[in-house]
């Protein structure tokens, strides 16, 4: 896992060792990250194939503008340890 910073974006690259075949539309855990991601108006690519590694990129914007329908994403460390216990 990588997280860097460019200009006013969050970048994230995470990758896997396992066996591939990841697809956030057919029910996986991606796509509750795809969500929370797409809440902080962000992107999320995955790059994965049967029998090789699955890649997720995500690059999170730091100083967007919301549209008024879009909820605040204010998540506390706490909030996001809890996200991932229930895994």
């Amino acid at each position: 896992m990588s997280a860097t910073t460019h200009d006013d974006t969050l970048e994230l690259s995470i990758e896997d060792n396992g066996i591939g075949g990841a697809d956030a539309a057919k029910g996986s855990r991606l796509i509750g990250l795809k969500d929370r991601v797409e809440v902080l108006g962000g992107q999320m690519h995955i790059n994965s194939h049967p029998a090789k590694r699955t890649s997720v990129n995500i690059t999170i914007p730091l100083d967007s503008e919301r549209t008024p329908d879009a909820p605040a994403a204010e998540a506390t460390s706490s909030e996001v340890r809890g996200a991932d216990s229930r895994e």
